[in-house]
């Protein structure tokens, strides 16, 4: 009887949330503006974008996104700033080192950035990611890019084959 009241009450006992799986896609944005009258449909809103590769390739997209009936996509001529790096999972934490790759207009420190490392982390919650974003003051929660509503196209996320590996040893000479 021991046996059976354990199980049923294992059974009945709340499940923590999970921690988020990662590698990933994050999504922080402000909310969706609508364009106006005569203008066409859909919204756009200020976003940042976390992209953890399983090569462990890092990307922070900023920018505007724009929501159409299903998808939802960066716009190219909207200030986009693209920083690329490294990241790893370490003590339930995740670490980030990259730089700025890209931007579209210039600002204050943008060629500083181009040259130095940022060294930053991100924590994990049930159902979102905390991280502190580049050239913004405080924390921001991000929700998984699953979570918006339409299909987040990859153009400016894509996990691209890591460039800095060592090259193929040559064949040996004869």
């Amino acid at each position: 009887m021991l046996p059976a009241v354990l199980i049923l009450a294992a059974a009945l006992s709340p499940t923590p949330p999970a921690t988020p799986a990662f590698p990933g896609t994050w999504v922080y944005h402000e909310p969706w503006q609508e364009k106006p009258p005569g203008v066409g449909s859909g919204s756009h809103a200020a976003a940042v974008v976390l992209r953890f590769c399983p090569s462990g390739a890092f990307l922070l997209v900023k920018g505007v996104l724009y929501r159409s009936e299903a998808s939802i996509s960066f716009g190219s001529d909207d200030g986009l700033e693209i920083w690329a790096g490294r990241w790893q999972a370490s003590g339930g934490r995740l670490t980030m080192t990259y730089r700025l790759r890209s931007y579209e207009i210039p600002f204050t420190g943008a060629e500083e950035a181009t040259r130095n490392d940022v060294h930053a982390q991100a924590i994990p919650e049930p159902d979102r990611l905390v991280f502190a974003v580049p050239g913004t003051r405080g924390l921001r929660r991000f929700e998984p890019a699953a979570a918006l509503p339409g299909a987040l196209a990859e153009r400016f996320l894509e996990c691209k084959p890591e460039s800095n590996r060592e090259p193929a040893p040559s064949p040996p000479r004869r």
